[in-house]
C-alpha cells in the first residue's frame, strides 16, 4: 500500500538549515519526495521552470524567512493561481502573519514545535482530500 506521501514532490520552503533538514529527514522517512528551499526567492526561481507534472503535492512554508516572508510569497503565489495546498509553519502561529497566511489561502497553520505525527497527518490529510474528488 503506498502513503499519500508517495506522490508528487513536497516543496518545504525554510530558512533553518537545521529544520529544513529535519523536515526532509521526516518526509522521507514516511515515502515522501522533498525539495527543500532556503528562501522564496529561491522557491521562486525554481518554480518558475516547474512543468505542470511537477506541480508540488503540497508546500510546507515557514512565515519568517530572510527576504521575503511567507504570506507575502503566498500571495504572490496565490495571485497566479498556485494550484498547490500550502501548511505553514510557524513559531508564531497567533501572529498577524499567520492570519495574513491563512486569508492568502493558506489551508493549515502548524505551530512549530509540533510533533512529527502531527505534521505528517496534516500533510497526509491535505493529500488525500486534494486526490479526491
Amino acid at each position: 500500500m503506498t502513503t499519500p506521501l508517495a506522490c508528487s514532490p513536497i516543496h518545504i520552503v525554510e530558512d533553518d538549515d537545521a529544520v529544513r533538514q529535519a523536515l526532509v529527514f521526516l518526509i522521507e522517512s514516511w515515502g515522501g519526495t522533498v525539495v527543500a528551499h532556503r528562501s522564496a526567492e529561491d522557491y521562486l526561481a525554481a518554480n518558475a521552470s516547474l512543468s505542470s507534472s511537477q506541480t508540488p503535492a503540497c508546500l510546507l512554508l515557514d512565515l519568517h524567512l530572510g527576504g521575503q516572508n511567507g504570506a507575502e510569497l503566498l500571495e504572490q503565489l496565490y495571485r497566479g493561481h498556485y494550484p498547490s495546498p500550502v501548511i505553514i509553519l510557524t513559531a508564531h502561529a497567533d501572529g498577524d502573519l499567520a492570519e495574513r497566511a491563512l486569508r492568502a489561502g493558506a489551508h493549515q497553520v502548524i505551530e512549530k514545535p509540533f510533533r512529527s505525527n502531527d505534521l505528517i497527518t496534516a500533510i497526509s490529510d491535505i493529500l488525500e482530500s486534494s486526490s479526491t474528488p
